[in-house]
């Protein structure tokens, strides 16, 4: 029997086989399991950027890592006071 480009090469067949139930899920155990991964891999991702992202954020850390004295710095101006 053909529709249009269709073509049904056999009629489907109903399974008598019975389908294992499965035992509930533990909603409350998945959930802390995924709040501690969740709260781990956070922290260990904080720590891996602090110690991956090498930048000068101070005067000490001009002064410490290339050896010369600071002379000046620009201060920052919060944008409130700029107008």
């Amino acid at each position: 029997m053909a529709t249009g480009s269709v073509t049904i090469t056999r009629s489907a067949v109903l399974s008598t086989e019975k389908v294992e139930v499965r035992q509930p899920v533990n909603f409350v155990l998945n959930t802390v399991i995924g709040i501690v991964f969740g709260l781990m891999g956070t922290i260990f991702l904080v720590f891996f950027m602090n110690y991956i992202i090498d930048r000068i954020k101070t005067m000490e850390d001009v002064e410490k890592r290339l050896g010369v004295r600071v002379l000046g710095a620009i201060p920052k101006q919060d944008n409130k006071d700029s107008k």
